[in-house]
């Protein structure tokens, strides 16, 4: 590695910028990449970008190279450091300390791998990373194909052809059949949204073989804001119908709708 690939203090700057490496006296000869990782254990991620750029804009602005061998410099010292930590003996007293370098180190190299616009990270790495995504995007297709299986299984060849003129009558039918009650008392069907209601009106059926628009049908089911009267009343002469109990099969207190 290159002796000053990293922005150093000035000589006898007492108030350097906090993410330059080195002292007042002058540069460490030999060791800025052992000082580079040493400030890098201090800091949070939050601060890794802005510790990056600030060497990294300094390297390219001083003719050293460019973005991208700067960030092969830095992948590699930060490789170099893991396998080095890896290899030390995990009975030492030092391993508690070298488990939470390396694990700083890994999350280092995971946000240099998310603004790797170059594909400068080794080719083993980019290839595990691509078969990784690979095969999480198969998992993902197999469980959209298992849930489009399922959603087919409920699709229709043919819609519900409502007579000409007559959508509102139907859809009447659906006010009335929601309002419903066994014995007087309890909901025969029950459901805290409306859109189930029109959905599926404008999905199964057509008016007169034309389609319903979702917007059409909604607006039986909505009421006007502050008040019980909806955006669109279905006319009286389309009540075409309505529904009573059987007297036969139900208490007396049931009531027609």
């Amino acid at each position: 590695m290159s002796q000053y690939n990293f922005k150093h203090q000035n000589f006898l700057d007492f108030r350097p910028h906090p993410f330059d490496i080195g002292h007042p006296f002058g540069k460490w000869q030999g060791h800025e990449d052992n000082h580079f990782v040493n400030k890098l254990y201090k800091l949070d991620k939050a601060q890794y970008e802005a510790y990056y750029l600030h060497h990294a804009d300094d390297y390219v602005k001083e003719g050293k190279g460019t973005a991208d061998q700067f960030f092969k410099i830095v992948w590699a010292l930060v490789q170099d450091r893991i396998d080095n930590l890896k290899r030390k003996n995990p009975f030492s007293s030092d391993h508690p300390k070298d488990v939470i370098n390396i694990n700083k180190l890994n999350a280092f190299h995971e946000f240099m791998a998310r603004i790797d616009e170059w594909n400068a990270r080794p080719p083993s790495v980019i290839n595990a990373e691509m078969e990784k995504t690979i095969a999480a995007q198969r998992e993902q297709i197999k469980k959209l194909e298992d849930r489009l299986a399922l959603l087919n299984e409920y699709e229709t060849v043919q819609q519900i052809r409502i007579d000409e003129g007559h959508l509102p009558t139907v859809i009447d039918l659906f006010l009335k059949f929601k309002n419903l009650k066994v014995n007087g008392t309890r909901d025969l069907v029950k459901c805290d949204h409306k859109s189930p209601y029109y959905k599926m009106i404008s999905k199964y059926f057509t008016d007169g073989g034309d389609p319903i628009k979702i917007e059409t049908v909604k607006n039986y089911f909505t009421p006007i804001s502050g008040t019980d009267t909806m955006k669109t009343e279905v006319p009286e002469d389309k009540q075409l119908f309505i529904i009573v109990p059987n007297p036969n099969l139900v208490k007396k207190d049931d009531k027609k709708i």
